[in-house]
Parts: structure tokens; sequence; C-alpha cells
């Protein structure tokens, strides 16, 4: 069973060999030609409107604008959750037992 598996794989092993060097051949013949004009490009693409330039401006200004205003937002809250986080830990502290010896 295997071997006839092993046979089947090399015929389309050799199938496939010749299909590359037909493909080869067809390649060699043709790469003087496209080859060269593909190299080269054709135009460089058109300008883009004062209009056109000046909305991406102004959505990547509002974008930085959201963008500074939520770190400024955040930098905000920092301090006053660490003074949170501060006056509770004094008031467990204070409310806590100290052993006496």
């Amino acid at each position: 069973m295997i071997r006839l598996a092993l046979a089947g794989i090399d015929a389309q092993i050799a199938a496939l060999q010749e299909k590359r060097a037909q493909l080869a051949a067809l390649t060699n013949q043709q790469s003087a030609g496209p080859a060269v004009k593909a190299a080269m490009p054709t135009s460089k693409g058109g300008k883009m409107s004062d209009e056109a330039r000046a909305k991406i401006s102004a959505a990547a200004t509002a974008r930085w604008a959201r963008v500074k205003k939520a770190q400024a937002e955040a930098a905000k809250a920092a301090p006053a959750a660490k003074k949170a986080l501060a006056k509770k830990k004094s008031v467990k502290a204070q409310s806590a037992p100290m052993k006496e010896k």
C-alpha cells in the first residue's frame, strides 16, 4: 500500500517538474521585454488638492487634541487616586489597635 502511495507521489513530482521546466522556458523567452518595462515607473501619481490636504490636517489635529485631553484627564485623576489611597491607608493605621507589651 505504501509502495503504491510512493509511486503516485513520484508520478506527481515528475509531472510538476515537467510543468516547471515548461514555465521556466516561457519566462526565459519573455524575460528581456516586460521585465525592463516593469522596472521603470510610469507615473508618480496625482497631486493632492489643497482642500483634501486641509481636511487631513484638521483630522490629525483633532485626533491629537483627543489624545492630549485624555492624557491630561488621566494625569489629573492619578494624583486624586493616590491621595484617596493614602487617606484610606492612614485611616486604617489609626483605627488598628496597637498591641501593648
